[in-house]
């Protein structure tokens, strides 16, 4: 709202109104609620040719608490398809990365006196077998080179 306090919206973003103003939220902590992130973008550093990356839209259930301390959770309940997944595909099982993520990211911010605590927590499949076998050739290449007899 122009006041700067949360207030409820509709599935489409929009804000409920209730005798011509937004309706506001008062009671954010000791609620629940669930938050859908869109359009994220990573800012990919050093290369200026592509500026960011597209991420995919994530569902959060969010619950909130103040007693025995302020404490926000966040917990993933779906994952939209990553941008160019048929690319990495071959290296990855990306329906196995976003099962991963859905399960078990999580993220909580909590305040004890005056410390602020963030703790995120989240999983990753093991890289693929095609993966590792390119890894496994570049390490030996690079040991051949360093510790094989000497070009004349």
């Amino acid at each position: 709202a122009s006041t700067g306090n949360l207030v409820w919206s509709d599935s489409k973003g929009q804000p409920v109104m209730q005798g011509g103003q937004p309706l506001e939220w008062k009671n954010f902590l000791g609620s629940s609620f669930r938050v859908r992130i869109t359009d994220l973008k990573l800012p990919l550093a050093g290369c200026s040719c592509f500026g960011t990356a597209d991420l995919p839209s994530l569902l959060f259930a969010v619950e909130t608490q103040r007693e025995p301390f302020p404490c926000i959770k966040a917990k993933c309940i779906e994952i939209g398809c990553f941008p160019m997944e048929w690319f990495y595909k071959p290296l990855f099982d990306v329906e196995l990365l976003r099962a991963l993520l859905v399960q078990n990211l999580a993220v909580e911010w909590f305040s004890v006196e005056d410390e602020l605590h963030l703790q995120i927590s989240f999983q990753l499949p093991k890289m693929s077998s095609i993966l590792r076998s390119v890894l496994k050739s570049l390490a030996t290449g690079l040991v051949t080179v360093i510790f094989g007899p000497a070009a004349e």
